[in-house]
């Protein structure tokens, strides 16, 4: 529970059947991610004024200066870490794939993954949306329907903020490939349809919408670079020279079947590079190195 000076706030008890049943005539209020019921109006809006103001903390990542619901969805987020249940399957299944066989550095490939996979959503996969009309509050929803990726992307960089244009180098140093591979905006302009969820955990049927990805995100906590680079720590493999590929763990291979030396589409992307000194001039050139990434796993090794 979301704590207000280092203590939870117990909850207003919600009306019971029975008193609902003596006041058939009249309307009520109730605050969707707590539960609780009014029905006296000013009573609701002072309460969910309450909850809105930024003095949360969040009560298993400890992070603070957040309102209630940033501070409940911020200790599910912290949950799912804790259970090994960050990404979802399908996630990290198209993420270990994607990465496959690439010679990418370590700093590169997090780029790669976030920017690829940052606004790219799976059907039935659970995720926050900022809807519409209620001043930015996010609501838990999961996807039903995703609509097709845009041709091209609408791109006005004459008022591009400081985030913007690091995003944008960002994917830039990613290589020309980058554009169509990553295709950062054009994931970030695609429709998606979402379902949301009451305060129950249980989908609220006619309550699809239909947004633009930018509308979208995984919780801060779950999908940020650094998940990222501590996901690869532990599910990826890469030899210390220069040139070697990303080698998807056995487990996971055998678990979403990924081809033995399947190579995905970041092998299309900037790879590492080799530095090398020919009298005094420096050479860079691309790594070409021959390995063998699973001669361990192999009952004999390959010559």
């Amino acid at each position: 529970m979301p704590l207000l000076d280092g203590q939870p706030v117990d909850l207003p008890v919600t009306l019971s059947d029975r008193e609902l049943q003596q006041l058939p005539q009249q309307q009520g209020w109730q605050i969707r991610f707590t539960g609780e019921e009014f029905i006296d109006y000013d009573q609701y809006l002072d309460r969910l004024a309450f909850y809105r103001k930024p003095i949360w903390t969040c009560a298993v990542s400890g992070q603070s200066s957040l309102t209630y619901e940033q501070a409940l969805l911020s200790e599910r987020a912290s949950n799912h870490l804790k259970t090994g249940a960050g990404f979802s399957d399908m996630l990290i299944c198209e993420m270990l794939t994607f990465l496959s066989q690439s010679t990418m550095s370590i700093a590169l490939a997090v780029d790669a993954l976030y920017y690829r996979f940052q606004y790219d959503f799976f059907a039935g996969e659970h995720i926050d949306v900022k809807y519409p009309d209620t001043n930015g509050a996010m609501y838990e929803c999961f996807v039903v329907g995703i609509g097709p990726l845009p041709v091209e992307a609408v791109v006005d960089t004459r008022d591009e903020t400081t985030a913007q244009a690091a995003t944008r180098i960002s994917i830039e140093r990613l290589g020309d490939a980058a554009s169509y591979i990553i295709a950062y905006e054009q994931r970030k302009q695609r429709m998606f349809t979402v379902r949301l969820y009451d305060v129950d955990g249980k989908p609220i049927d006619d309550s699809d919408i239909s947004v633009p990805a930018s509308e979208l995100s995984r919780s801060r906590n779950i999908f940020t670079k650094v998940a990222i680079r501590q996901f690869l720590d532990e599910n990826m493999r890469r030899d210390p020279r220069p040139g070697s590929p990303w080698i998807v763990n056995v487990q996971w291979r055998e678990r979403f079947r990924i081809p033995y030396m399947y190579g995905g589409e970041a092998r299309l992307l900037k790879s590492s590079k080799i530095g090398r000194r020919v009298g005094d001039t420096a050479v860079v050139a691309t790594a070409a190195v021959v390995v063998d990434p699973y001669a361990d796993e192999r009952d004999l090794a390959v010559k």
